[in-house]
């Protein structure tokens, strides 16, 4: 007998789909998020006193033609040396590595729905609270921003466990694009936006009182219109949700043996975490620190830092559906193989991003700056290439496990995306904040972008491991039913694996 989910039809793009709607939502809530997260390394140009040129300050003449930009556009008040700065960019990872490798199991658990509150929850209330804790301690203001980070930890885990619940599998690959493109679209709305804001009569703070905003506009309309699954939405036709039972992901009825010992010795599965941890600390440095690199080193106007910080996003939106496209495409029509595709990704984005990092070493100034403009666009072309190299391994290597194997992935990333900003400050102390501390802070970026490359070259791998299947770790000797158990279980990690592409 056909059952009633092959017998109805309900298209994605239909005006009685809530699917669509659901997809809206995600891309706003990660578009609010990554916004209430990044805004701080854009509005601290404006926040942090200005004490004039780095070049005088160290009894270095400028060259001809740099003029140091006067605290008329950088009027901020708050006396934060560049080491605090650095700390306090890193303060959202440490919280996020707290609830990591956690986060995903409780987003099955509970629901997607709650999880997701709870990662703009802490957000929206830390956003709106940050100019008056700036003002009244460091330290109120660094664990605001780490109780924010603790949120962060559910995002992704949450955004997975929506999509593998709400959509089939034929459509999750779009899903997942439109979704996960709020990350790049925050990142090129909000420079440009909180660059106006902040020479507007109110300031800095007006800021985070804005994004804040956004961020309870998206909390009421989630409570409103979203729900853990289909059968549960108020908003839902029957015909939606006769067509998607038995198309999305479901709980596992039984268990099968995680392979632990394998998953954390295996050198395919080391190679991976390091280019994601090595992918996280270069592009960490340049989220939080681009804006205060234009001001210190580029002697920048406001309006050009924002424009400037624009160009290393807009590269990365460019590459990351142009590189999925040509992975696919090579993959589809048998040109390469898949693991030889993921090389070609992950070797190619990582040796054009080492390159740019070594160009902007050493080119731009505040005589040229437009150097920085060619470098960072192709620096974030490279970076987002990786994406289909080291993220196709990590989503292939042990598909059952895949649950298991980003848990730990979000480590070593959020590890990169900590170190980053800290080896900023670290090496500023140890440079006497010179203005050759950024060459060298690009150097190491660049260097272990490099070395991703070659491992993975030797060692990556983006075929199924013999130890990564369900059938080598099935306790019950009932191997076919547990397959079917595990598999459908592990739509949800696969989801959240598929989504944190940004």
């Amino acid at each position: 007998m056909t059952p009633i989910a092959d017998m109805v039809n309900s298209p994605l793009l239909s005006i009685h789909s809530h699917r669509p709607k659901i997809a809206i939502l995600l891309m706003f809530g990660l578009y609010c998020s990554v916004s209430m997260r990044m805004n701080l390394s854009m509005a601290i140009v404006c926040m942090v006193k200005h004490e004039g040129s780095v070049h005088r300050h160290l009894n270095i003449s400028l060259p001809k033609g740099c003029v140091p930009q006067t605290s008329v556009e950088y009027a901020g008040d708050l006396e934060w040396t560049p080491s605090m700065q650095s700390m306090l960019f890193s303060a959202a990872y440490y919280g996020s590595l707290f609830t990591s490798p956690f986060a995903g199991r409780l987003a099955d658990k509970y629901g997607p729905k709650l999880t997701f509150m709870l990662c703009l929850l802490p957000y929206t209330i830390g956003t709106y609270l940050t100019p008056l804790l700036a003002r009244t301690s460091y330290t109120a203001i660094w664990i605001d921003r780490f109780i924010m980070g603790i949120g962060d930890g559910f995002l992704m885990p949450s955004l997975g466990s929506v999509i593998s619940r709400w959509f089939p599998h034929s459509e999750r690959s779009t899903i997942a694009g439109f979704s996960s493109s709020g990350f790049q679209l925050a990142s090129l709305i909000s420079a440009l936006f909180s660059a106006s804001l902040c020479k507007t009569e109110w300031g800095w703070p007006s800021i985070f009182y804005v994004f804040g905003t956004m961020g309870s506009a998206w909390m009421v309309m989630w409570c409103l219109f979203a729900s853990n699954t289909p059968a549960e939405s108020k908003h839902a036709s029957i015909v939606e949700k006769q067509f998607l039972e038995g198309k999305v992901a479901k709980r596992a009825t039984k268990q099968v043996r995680v392979p632990y010992r394998q998953i954390i010795f295996s050198p395919c599965v080391n190679t991976v975490y390091f280019c994601f941890f090595a992918h996280n600390f270069a592009t960490g440095i340049m989220t939080a620190l681009l804006p205060t690199y234009f001001k210190e080193y580029l002697y920048l106007p406001l309006h050009k830092v924002s424009t400037y910080t624009t160009v290393f996003f807009f590269g990365q939106l460019i590459a990351k559906y142009g590189g999925g496209m040509l992975s696919d495409y090579l993959n589809n029509t048998n040109k390469l193989t898949f693991t030889n595709t993921a090389k070609l990704m992950q070797g190619g984005g990582s040796y054009i991003s080492f390159f740019s990092l070594l160009g902007l070493s050493f080119l731009p100034s505040c005589e040229d700056p437009w150097w920085a403009l060619i470098f960072l666009g192709f620096f974030g072309l490279g970076a987002s290439m990786t994406y289909s190299g080291y993220f196709t391994s990590l989503v292939s290597v042990a598909p059952p496990y895949a649950g298991t194997v980003i848990a730990v992935a979000m480590v070593y990333a959020n590890t990169g995306s900590l170190l980053g900003p800290m080896m900023v400050g670290l090496i500023g102390h140890v440079t006497g904040n010179s203005p050759s501390k950024w060459i060298y802070v690009f150097l190491l970026g660049g260097c272990l972008m490099a070395i991703s490359a070659t491992t993975y070259l030797l060692w990556g791998s983006a075929d199924v491991q013999p130890w990564g299947t369900v059938e080598a770790n099935t306790i019950d000797k009932d191997t076919s039913s547990d397959k079917d158990s595990v598999e459908g279980e592990d739509i949800a990690g696969y989801a959240r694996f598929e989504d944190s592409k940004i």
